[in-house]
């Protein structure tokens, strides 16, 4: 469920544009007057199944506003054949192989051009903020002896699923050209954000958990804590295992889009 929190920002951005809208043909000159909008796709996703749209409008003599999308439908784990023949252990294949994802995000953003007097055309800077929701779903398989059912070998399984948000600001440096007729090239050579994460992912099992395979999760996921910058928190017991974000993230982004001029 969206919080209305969440609302009101979407409102707020809505608003923005109907007013930018009114006042962008009394910036906009020369061809601007008769195409101050573009609309564009990342075509460096397009192999990670992840879509993304932008929308940018000239507010003034080179300087614009931009706001995009990026959505990733469910999926299975990216490279997964790469190295998933090199697990030797059923349930850890198996953990793998059903993993699943998807991811949303949106990105407003200002770009000021240092180019001609066209706005959308040679190099820029574009600070923006990002917002990202990431939800995964896997499941934890695991074998134990069961002496209730003369020690016959059983599966305990842990279904973990849950989203993982993350709130950052920061830049974008490019290059951006008229390629032919009312089409354009968007290199984005580097952007970087900073800013926090917050969610939890978690699951139940499907019985009560040996101490045994406690100890066995907890070292799995002390391994996190490997990950440079990122921090992770996790719990567990007898019946619950618990993942939270704690601390800062780091990301960086490219990008080469092509895109549409239009009025």
């Amino acid at each position: 469920m969206i919080k209305q929190t969440s609302v009101k920002a979407i409102a707020i951005l809505i608003f923005t544009f109907m007013v930018f809208d009114s006042y962008a043909q009394l910036y906009c000159y020369g061809e601007n007057v008769h195409a101050p909008q573009l609309i564009k796709t990342n075509l460096l996703t397009l192999p990670f199944k992840t879509f993304q749209l932008q929308y940018e409008r000239s507010i003034k003599p080179k300087t614009s506003l931009g706001l995009s999308f990026s959505f990733t439908p469910n999926r299975s784990l990216p490279f997964q054949d790469l190295y998933i023949d090199r697990i030797t252990d059923d349930n850890s294949r198996k953990t793998v192989e059903e993993a699943q994802f998807n991811r949303f995000s949106i990105q407003p953003e200002i770009r000021f051009y240092f180019g001609n007097s066209s706005t959308f055309t040679k190099f820029y800077i574009a600070p923006y903020l990002k917002y990202a929701r990431y939800t995964s779903s896997f499941r934890l398989n695991y074998d134990y002896v069961d002496n209730n059912i003369d020690n016959t070998v059983s599966t305990v399984e842990v279904p973990i699923k849950g989203p993982i948000n993350t709130l950052s600001a920061g830049y974008g440096i490019g290059l951006q050209y008229n390629i032919f007729k009312d089409f354009y090239l968007d290199w984005q050579i580097i952007g970087n954000h900073y800013g926090y994460a917050f969610g939890k992912i978690s699951g139940t099992s499907s019985q009560p958990l040996s101490q045994d395979i406690q100890d066995d999760i907890s070292k799995t996921l002390q391994r996190l804590d490997d990950i440079p910058v990122y921090k992770l928190d996790y719990h567990v017991d007898d019946r619950v295992v618990e993942v939270k974000p704690n601390g800062p993230i780091i990301g960086f982004t490219m990008g080469l889009s092509i895109g549409y001029r239009f009025r």
